[in-house]
């Protein structure tokens, strides 16, 4: 029985994994998008000499087990290559946990979110008695040729892994998203969150060019919005970057707008929709609510622009 990444599949206990080979079973049985990863990778990478160079330095390990979401069950970590496509001359790096839940039932959660990265590692830590994962990303810019390299401690916290930090109490008024661009595929929307009640305008193009705009109601749902809220807090978002910007292009964009502590306003851009892990989990959360929530259609068009900025 398979299932896409991150939702639930069935197999094997973690806790009996010994060996590489008995790893890579597991994996390649959770779901289908996960039957093309390898251990040792069966092409080079495309920085293979940087790759090689950073890989002894950091001493990576090929997977840890451990119970990253503290839940009483044992999860694995996984760091290595995917190889889907045959006439590829490279594979890529791919790192990710298997979560476990119940009686051998799992979930996966990615943990290397930009697409060309020349060097990915996860490695788990403990931190005071609660186990952490640290990453280290080697990534392109698009403005110049040279790779930043980002580190980041995470902590899973309202199903997601998003960075180690302090949670802050802001008096969270209102909360506004707008995706848009990534290709003629994906629709442009809004959200307005105000409490529980949300707004959804979609801005639609017909193939006759007349585009019109569709309004729905609904009220969130209690484990939303405690996730949306209590991300928010945990990120402590007014310190966040206002631009944050994948090296690639051709991707969706994300304009946040938060107001918040009698009328503050923090707002962020987000080319490629994954800034920081905790902004990534936020905005999946966002742009998948158009299936995870039950609207209403209404009438009226609301008088909210589509990711104006002020």
């Amino acid at each position: 029985m398979f299932f896409i990444s991150g939702s639930l599949a069935f197999s094997q206990k973690i806790d009996s994994l010994k060996t590489d080979g008995e790893v890579l079973d597991f994996v390649r049985s959770i779901d289908s998008v996960h039957k093309n990863v390898f251990i040792v990778r069966p092409k080079p990478v495309s920085d293979e000499d940087f790759y090689n160079e950073q890989g002894k330095k950091n001493r990576i390990v090929a997977w840890q087990k451990a119970d990253f979401d503290n839940n009483g069950r044992i999860d694995l970590l996984f760091n290595g290559f995917f190889d889907g496509y045959a006439g590829n001359h490279f594979c890529t790096i791919i790192s990710f946990v298997v979560l476990a839940y119940g009686t051998d039932s799992f979930q996966i959660k990615e943990l290397n979110k930009e697409i060309f990265s020349h060097y990915f590692s996860a490695t788990g830590l403990v931190i005071n008695g609660r186990n952490y994962i640290k990453v280290i990303d080697y990534v392109s810019t698009r403005t110049a040729d040279t790779l930043v390299k980002k580190t980041d401690t995470l902590m899973y916290a309202f199903d997601n892994f998003i960075e180690k930090s302090e949670p802050r109490d802001y008096n969270i008024e209102k909360i506004e998203f707008c995706a848009f661009g990534g290709g003629p595929f994906f629709e442009t929307r809004k959200l307005a969150i105000t409490q529980d009640s949300i707004i959804m305008l979609k801005l639609k193009f017909p193939k006759d060019g007349n585009f019109f705009v569709e309004t729905f109601r609904c009220k969130m749902d209690s484990t939303t919005g405690s996730n949306i809220y209590g991300i928010l807090k945990q990120i402590d978002f007014p310190h966040l970057k206002e631009n944050y910007a994948v090296g690639w292009t051709d991707d969706i964009v994300g304009d946040l707008k938060i107001t918040y502590n009698k009328g503050k306003i923090k707002k962020i851009t987000d080319y490629g929709l994954i800034g920081t892990y905790g902004l990534a989990a936020l905005q999946e959360i966002f742009i998948d609510m158009e299936k995870d929530q039950h609207w209403e259609k209404v009438n009226q068009v609301e008088e909210l622009l589509f990711c104006d900025p002020d």
